[in-house]
């Protein structure tokens, strides 16, 4: 039976050769391995990078600063927009006294539903939006990407 296609768009499937020629018997004939085009519709979708959240800032002060990291998640997908914005932050250690305000990246809302297409046939546009829903605050980095 056909595998599960591949977001290279192909499906293959395997055979195994059940018993070996021997004595002058005939070799067996084909390949072990066939593959063709087959379509995975998911893997047609746009899908945008996605970064991890944040992990935990680092209990460890070196010169005076600590430190969080966060990682691309899921990379961006047929034409999807790259991950945009940094993977490190550092911000300075508490010192006793102080009080710093929380460091806040800006955010964007969710993609809006596209839009239907402008024309009813060939070379129309559809479109999609969203908002800044949270302003970067206290060095916090602005919100980049489309």
């Amino acid at each position: 039976s056909w595998g599960e296609p591949s977001c290279t768009q192909l499906c293959d499937r395997h055979r195994t050769i059940s018993v070996v020629n021997s004595c002058g018997g005939e070799a067996c004939e084909g390949s072990t391995v066939e593959t063709k085009h087959c379509v995975k519709p998911d893997c047609q979708e746009v899908k945008d990078c996605e970064f991890s959240p944040w992990h935990e800032w680092q209990s460890l002060c070196v010169n005076d600063q600590k430190v969080r990291f966060r990682v691309e998640a899921n990379p961006a997908t047929n034409g999807g927009q790259p991950c945009c914005g940094p993977i490190k932050e550092t911000m300075p250690c508490e010192t006793i006294g102080s009080v710093r305000g929380v460091i806040q990246d800006g955010a964007a809302s969710p993609w809006s539903a596209w839009s239907d297409c402008t024309r009813p046939c060939g070379g129309g546009l559809r479109t999609r939006k969203r908002v800044i829903e949270v302003e970067a605050r206290n060095g916090g980095y602005p919100f980049c990407g489309a």
